[in-house]
């Protein structure tokens, strides 16, 4: 039997697919910037020395993202890795440079008008030159700028959002899925022990030993009700009188059988012999009620 035969190996396999969907998808392989621009606006490299709360407040839910990288760093690479991160934001990477700034602009929200796109990543820097030493203060001049581009319709209103991926809502309901499976599979196994116990309860007739005879016969009425499930079920969901009428007698039979049981575990030797004959007669209603299943199931 191959492991997609196996219903919970096959759950298990499935949620570790989703986990690694979901790993990759949610910034496994994403670079400082990105990694920090999945839940913030503003990335700072270890040489700035700001207070990044701040600076996070001046842009607050606009759609652009800043990174302060080190001198070192290649900002078209980082424009390339926070495309996922920065995902419908303006995204502008500010690098020291002297006393001045180099920057690199690449939008990531969604246009086709590259003259557009080419607009908001020139003006967005306009005029933080006088700033280099104050980060926050050149992030203030670059909402204006960025406020300007949105009346222009240079760049998308509207606030940025920060969502969880997709994925990994997918990987709880599978890991969900894996427990039900594996709970199914689990209550399968033990009906299967529980039929091949009741069929060995079947093998003791001896008629001298009235437990013995008492457990045969309950097990045989229990062997029955488990083979009659299939057919419960599949009646349960019908509505022609032959299936109501199969249905009401089944479950008369189960609660027969659940207050046979209670007396036999109660019982004394002296009780033991009109058990055998109600556990008789549940046998004989068992039996006819697996024959009505029969012409259920033609119907």
């Amino acid at each position: 039997m191959t492991v997609f035969k196996k219903p919970f190996a096959l759950a298990v396999l499935v949620a570790v697919a989703f986990a690694a969907w979901a790993a990759i998808t949610g910034g496994l392989f994403d670079g400082p910037v990105a990694s920090k621009l999945r839940g913030s606006s503003v990335y700072a490299a270890e040489d700035y020395d700001f207070d990044r709360d701040a600076a996070a407040q001046v842009i607050g839910n606009r759609k652009l993202t800043v990174g302060f990288l080190s001198p070192g760093d290649d900002a078209s690479e980082v424009c390339d890795d926070v495309a996922g991160a920065a995902d419908g934001t303006l995204f502008v990477a500010m690098t020291r440079d002297g006393g001045d700034w180099s920057t690199y602009g690449c939008s990531h929200h969604d246009t086709d008008d590259i003259g557009q796109a080419m607009v908001a990543e020139t003006v967005i820097t306009r005029g933080t030159g006088m700033f280099v030493d104050r980060p926050v203060e050149t992030l203030k001049v670059m909402v204006v700028n960025f406020d300007q581009l949105v009346r222009a319709g240079n760049v998308p209103d509207g606030p940025r959002t920060i969502d969880p991926p997709l994925p990994r809502y997918l990987l709880a309901g599978a890991l969900l899925a894996a427990v039900a499976v594996g709970s199914a599979v689990a209550y399968a196994v033990a009906r299967a022990i529980g039929k091949r116990a009741a069929g060995r309860r079947i093998e003791a007739e001896s008629g001298d030993d009235a437990r013995s005879v008492l457990n045969a016969e309950t097990g045989a009425v229990s062997r029955t009700i488990i083979d009659l499930d299939k057919a419960y079920a599949r009646a349960a969901r019908g509505s022609a009188t032959p299936q109501r009428n199969f249905v009401t007698r089944y479950r008369r039979l189960i609660d027969e059988y659940v207050a046979l049981t209670r007396e036999v575990a109660a019982a004394g030797a002296d009780d033991l012999d009109p058990l055998v004959e109600r556990a008789r007669g549940l046998h004989r209603k068992a039996t006819r009620l697996e024959d009505e299943a029969r012409s259920v199931r033609a119907t």
